[in-house]
């Protein structure tokens, strides 16, 4: 009786369920035996072996049955609890991602909506077109690079496979702001030449726009209207 008992113990611990109540179970299982031992003990002085073993057959088996219910309600039990903690880990561990890419694509949005405001002057009204402009879309860039990068590794670390997809996106944005720093220089030293500049990274800057949504959108496989909106949230 006290092997099953014990049997019972080491099923439970090894499918991860030793909580309180079970451990309390384990003790009535055994306290129970041990009575049952006694009674047993005290009846074969008075009654036949034979009668006495079927008893004790019979009381084995029952016992047996009933906890064999028991370690396999428990298994069960455990096994559903396992598969919801990695279900919500998992949605965790997505959403955060998307709040990520979300995030990381805001900043790439603010880097290319001042391109477009930068050089919309320069493109369609070339006579009020400034250095002051210029000379404010380079410090704005300044305080967003950092950003960006910061963006990215937190990406990395939540999933190092999408962070290889969207880096040639930044990497993009990051050739277009040479281009502006280019061409501003150039506006600089020859207002006609650099006026023409800006134009053409204007044109090249509104051609990625629609790139970049569509790529992080196939990317987390979301509506690519929902994810513009975010961007620009």
């Amino acid at each position: 009786m006290l092997a099953i008992a014990m049997l019972v113990t080491i099923t439970i611990n090894a499918a991860g369920q030793d909580t309180a109540l079970q451990r309390e179970l384990v003790k009535a299982q055994i306290e129970n035996q041990r009575t049952q031992a006694a009674y047993y003990s005290s009846e074969v002085k008075g009654k036949g072996i034979g009668n006495v073993l079927s008893n004790v057959i019979g009381s084995v088996i029952g016992a047996f049955i009933a906890l064999a219910g028991v370690l396999l309600s428990s298994v069960r039990q455990s096994r559903l609890e396992s598969e919801k903690w990695a279900r919500t880990r998992q949605e965790k561990i997505t959403n955060e991602i998307r709040l990520a890419v979300a995030q990381l694509t805001r900043k790439l949005s603010i880097a290319t909506q001042a391109m477009q405001w930068t050089t919309w002057s320069p493109q369609n009204d070339p006579d009020n077109a400034t250095q002051e402009s210029l000379t404010e879309y380079d410090e704005r860039m300044k305080v967003l690079w950092p950003d960006i990068v910061s963006a990215s590794i937190n990406i990395a670390t939540l999933n190092i496979s999408i962070y290889h997809q969207i880096m040639p996106l930044i990497h993009k944005v990051s050739n277009l702001d040479k281009q502006m720093f280019f061409a501003s220089r150039q506006f600089k030293e020859n207002r006609e030449e650099g006026i023409k500049a800006l134009a053409a990274c204007r044109n090249q800057v509104i051609a990625f726009n629609t790139e970049y949504v569509n790529a992080i959108a196939d990317i987390l496989n979301l509506d690519k209207i929902q994810l513009k909106r975010t961007a620009e949230g």
